[in-house]
Order: C-alpha cells, then sequence, then structure tokens
C-alpha cells in the first residue's frame, strides 16, 4: 500500500534508524500504520509510537505535538524561523499581519 509522499529521509546506519519527513500531517499517519512491522531483509520494521508530527518550527513553548500546531505572536520567531518561512519550498512566504502554515520544509 502506498503510505504518501517522502519530503525527505535522514538515515543513521550505526543505530538502525532514520527519520522520515513526510508533506503531510495525513501522510505522515498512514505511514506510521502502513509501514509498522512491515518486514525488510528478515526483520520487522518498527515505526515509533511517539512519532511527533511537526516537531521543529516555532517557539516550544507554544507547540502542540498532538496536533501538530503552534499558535504563537509573530514578535516571538527567532531570525532563523523567520527565514525558514520565507525561503521554505512548501509551507512558507512572506510574513505579513498574520500567518498561518503548516509547518515549513525547512
Amino acid at each position: 500500500e502506498h503510505a504518501g509522499r517522502v519530503a525527505g529521509c535522514n538515515i543513521n546506519p550505526v543505530k538502525l534508524s532514520a527519520f522520515v519527513k513526510m508533506y503531510t500531517r495525513e501522510e505522515a499517519a498512514t505511514a506510521h500504520r502502513v509501514m509498522n512491522h512491515v518486514p525488510v531483509d528478515g526483520a520487522l520494521l518498527r515505526v515509533s509510537a511517539n512519532m511527533f508530527w511537526g516537531c521543529g518550527f516555532g517557539p516550544k513553548e507554544h507547540f502542540k505535538y498532538d496536533t501538530g500546531e503552534t499558535l504563537f505572536p509573530i514578535a516571538e520567531m527567532s531570525d532563523a524561523d523567520k527565514k525558514s518561512i520565507q525561503e521554505a519550498k512548501y509551507g512558507g512566504g512572506p510574513i505579513q499581519g498574520s500567518v498561518l502554515v503548516e509547518e515549513p520544509d525547512i
């Protein structure tokens, strides 16, 4: 079964682990459901039960890991956050007034 579009993947061969980034929350949830316990080279793939969506953008004290949403004043954005939003290929754009984004692809 198709799990969704992969936005990126970081593999750690030493720890035999990987971090897979999907384009949307729905695709991440599907990948989690479809890929858990899939046989790979004689072993079962384990997808962490602690899967987080969108953990990596904005001030952490405002982040809601269960929904992947962060609601915070633009004034609290770091310069790096502002640059990420403005330059992100997906989920970004100019910062004017209020901004609503799904975590930008940084």
